[in-house]
């Protein structure tokens, strides 16, 4: 009877090859700084909310002004107020409008600065209707609201810049488990799930340094990859991405996946 023998597995070896992605690098970090520089300014104002509550039993009005969560409040009497008025607000875009009330201690602004005198003076009609109405009991106006499309749109820029970065960190991942002699070649693309294929050891041939023409984002330089032969495809597969610094990143790589394949 044949003795049993005791197999030494070797640990699955793993080859990482990480790009450069210096276009979505750089495209990132000018979204980002490009937001915070000459958006970020405007994005909160497109966050700022103006209300004017009245309560007729309490005799007071209430104008509550918020930029995101961040909020404050400023009580009037009603007895107070004289009367309401559209400011016509000189800014570096034109001329802005902004309703106020008109009190014994001066004007209480009621909205924000905006370019539309005609949706003010609609605003000032409905309060001036309160106020010339002793039976009215209540009143609620919404000075400004939230831009929600503008908020969308200027809330994707720094989303964007974001992807673009993840997308700078992407790399193709190659595993030989020698148990199971299969080779697994993955491509990461953040914030994608990565992509897998499989195949025996022994139908991957070697690794290679292919040289790739000038791409869209890089119109001057050639760029490069790390190919695996594989037996039965009709073409190469690339390991990742393109990197445009020259060859010798990507040369130590095929070395790397060269010697382990010669250790079968």
């Amino acid at each position: 009877m044949e003795p049993y023998r005791t197999h030494t597995r070797r640990p699955t070896s793993v080859v990482v090859y990480r790009p450069i992605h210096p276009a979505a690098a750089m495209m990132g970090a000018f979204a980002l700084i490009a937001f915070l520089v000459f958006s970020g300014p405007a994005f909160f104002k497109t966050m700022a909310a103006t209300h004017l509550s009245c309560d007729r039993a309490a005799a007071t009005c209430s104008v509550v002004s918020a930029v995101g969560p961040f909020a404050s409040e400023r009580s009037v009497p009603l007895g107070a107020i004289e009367g309401t008025k559209v400011n016509a607000l000189r800014q570096k875009s034109g001329l802005g409008y902004e309703l106020a009330l008109r009190t014994t201690q001066g004007e209480v602004p009621v909205t924000r600065s905006s370019w539309d005198r005609t949706f003010r003076e609609n605003q000032q009609r409905i309060v001036d209707r309160f106020l010339e109405d002793p039976e009215a009991p209540s009143l609620d106006l919404e000075g400004d609201q939230v831009e929600q499309v503008s908020l969308v749109f200027m809330a994707g820029v720094p989303v964007l810049g974001l992807l673009l970065a993840l997308a700078s960190l992407g790399h193709g991942r190659m595993e030989i488990d020698w148990g199971d002699q299969t080779v697994r070649l993955m491509q990461v693309r953040w914030p994608l799930p990565p992509k897998v294929r499989s195949f025996p050891l022994a139908d991957v041939h070697a690794a290679k340094v292919m040289i790739r023409p000038p791409g869209f984002l890089n119109k001057q330089r050639e760029a490069y990859t790390v190919d695996i032969q594989i037996a039965g495809e009709p073409e190469s597969i690339a390991l990742g991405g393109y990197n445009s610094f020259g060859p010798e990143r990507q040369q130590q790589i095929a070395a790397r996946i060269n010697a382990l394949l010669g250790e079968r």
